[in-house]
């Protein structure tokens, strides 16, 4: 139907005025604060984690060996055979980013704690049909516990930068209160939980269940629904949680 021409046009009969539904406004959870705690792990869902600490030095289980070439560190995640934590919190920056592009099958199901990551051409498999499960996290800057709510990207807190990362052949999440840092083209199954996002490149992405312990499902699987694949496009919002 064409409106009036005019403004000494008229309409014949009744003008029946519908009422907008409005929509409910969405509920968010607060930020979930974490600090890595080895007691969380022993056990989680079940499952007993025993823990490396990286130390100084170029030998295995060191800071060195992870972030300069040839990577081996990573490479040495696959001789691992039960669930194991990588406590690297000493050597700031955990690496793959040094011309290594090391690609790695996994036996178990690891858990890697750093100041930052930069996960730059890292490959992720699963030994077997099931897929292992990896944690990449960078404490929250505000202690565990504080109830504020915020992410705290403080007190030497880091982001992690996903660039030509295949992680599709196990469920993998990230945590960090600073920033996720996307670009190049990867390969991604599991979760994202950060307190900022930046994208700069294509990604497939193909959410699953992961969470780390005391966070509730819903915070990385909002609804509790089914996965879906979807290629990442332009945001279109964005939340202010101070």
């Amino acid at each position: 139907m064409q409106p009036p021409a005019t403004s000494s046009s008229r309409v014949a009969g009744g003008i029946v005025w519908n009422t907008p539904e409005i929509p409910s406004t969405p509920n968010f959870e607060d930020w979930f604060d974490y600090a890595y705690s080895l007691n969380d792990w022993r056990p989680y869902n079940g499952t007993y984690f025993t823990e490396i600490v990286l130390t100084g030095g170029s030998g295995k289980w060191t800071c060195d060996r992870f972030s300069t070439w040839p990577n081996q560190g990573w490479l040495d995640l696959a001789e691992l055979t039960t669930p194991t934590v990588i406590d690297a919190s000493a050597c700031g920056s955990l690496s793959a980013n040094n011309g290594g592009n090391p690609d790695v099958t996994l036996q178990t199901d690891v858990v890697l704690v750093a100041k930052s990551f930069d996960l730059t051409h890292l490959t992720l498999r699963s030994q077997g049909a099931t897929k292992q499960k990896v944690w990449f996290i960078v404490d929250d800057g505000q202690p565990k516990g504080s109830g504020e709510g915020v992410p705290s990207c403080t007190n030497g807190a880091g982001s992690i930068g996903i660039n030509h990362t295949d992680a599709s052949r196990v469920i993998a999440m990230v945590y960090t209160p600073c920033s996720i840092n996307v670009q190049g083209n990867s390969q991604w199954t599991g979760a994202f939980y950060g307190g900022a996002f930046s994208y700069g490149g294509g990604m497939n992405f193909l959410g699953a269940g992961i969470a780390l312990p005391g966070m509730p499902a819903s915070a990385t699987m909002p609804g509790a629904g089914a996965s879906s694949q979807a290629t990442l496009g332009t945001l279109v919002s964005t939340r202010d949680v101070r």
